[in-house]
């Protein structure tokens, strides 16, 4: 298997949309830069305009008032500190992009819902909505493989800035030898730049995903982790674990390196 087919398997679930949010702030606060973000997998590219969706947090809450896409998951654990995002440039990278303002490419997102989750197709409907909107930041879509194309796509994005790499239940589509030549390219691209890996992820899944430093207590979840990629072993930090589609997250008590 030399591919990851997301127009199959990525509905677009925006509910992620909180998570990724987290670690975005926290690399900020880190780099204390302006990050460009490259989302692997990215089918349609909604997540990429993350901070055009209204995230509640605890006590807080970032993004447009007006949002017609209002996230509010269930925070398990400390409150989150959210912040205004900040991202200078968005790319994503799929085998085959989905095109929103094809009619029967937004259908075929629609039927990748659930036909009973009423909830779900109508934020899906609305992040399409904010996708289109001329006041959402550029997203560029780039056709290519998960691994074979990256190296491209991260040469496509300036490396004045720091660039966060993410993916959401990605990785699972490939296979075992695949997905150990992902990080060990990608940690590779990071010894010639500042790359930022964010991955959300299930262990059960991608038994590859790089483990904090620390004992790794198991969790069924999935996971929410960072790390400075490079071609040396990583200093991973899981900073929480989540539901599936982002319905709850749990800011891990005492995160682990």
């Amino acid at each position: 298997m030399a591919t990851v087919r997301t127009r199959a398997v990525q509905t677009n679930e925006v509910g992620r949309a909180p998570a990724i949010a987290l670690a975005m702030n926290e690399i900020g606060r880190r780099t204390g830069a302006e990050p460009s973000l490259l989302e692997v997998g990215c089918s349609a590219g909604l997540l990429l305009a993350l901070d055009r969706y209204r995230i509640v947090g605890g006590a807080s809450a970032i993004g447009p008032s007006e949002s017609p896409v209002r996230i509010t998951p269930e925070w398990r654990g400390s409150p989150p500190r959210l912040d205004e995002l900040a991202i200078h440039r968005r790319v994503g990278l799929d085998l085959e992009p989905i095109d929103v303002t094809d009619p029967i490419e937004r259908r075929w997102l629609e039927a990748c819902i659930w036909p009973d989750d009423a909830e779900r197709r109508s934020r899906l409907r609305a992040a399409v909505e904010v996708r289109l909107d001329p006041a959402t930041p550029n997203i560029s879509l780039r056709r290519g493989d998960a691994l074979d194309g990256l190296a491209a796509a991260v040469a496509s994005i300036p490396a004045d800035r720091p660039l966060v790499v993410a993916h959401s239940w990605v990785l699972a589509y490939l296979t075992p030898a695949r997905r150990r030549a992902w990080f060990s390219k990608l940690g590779e691209l990071g010894g010639e730049r500042e790359i930022w890996w964010l991955g959300i992820e299930q262990r059960d899944s991608v038994p590859e995903l790089p483990a904090p430093l620390a004992t790794l207590h198991h969790t069924p979840a999935t996971e929410l982790s960072i790390a400075r990629a490079r071609p040396a072993p990583w200093d991973v930090e899981r900073l929480a674990s989540l539901h599936p589609h982002g319905t709850w997250i749990a800011t891990d008590a005492r995160r682990q390196r």
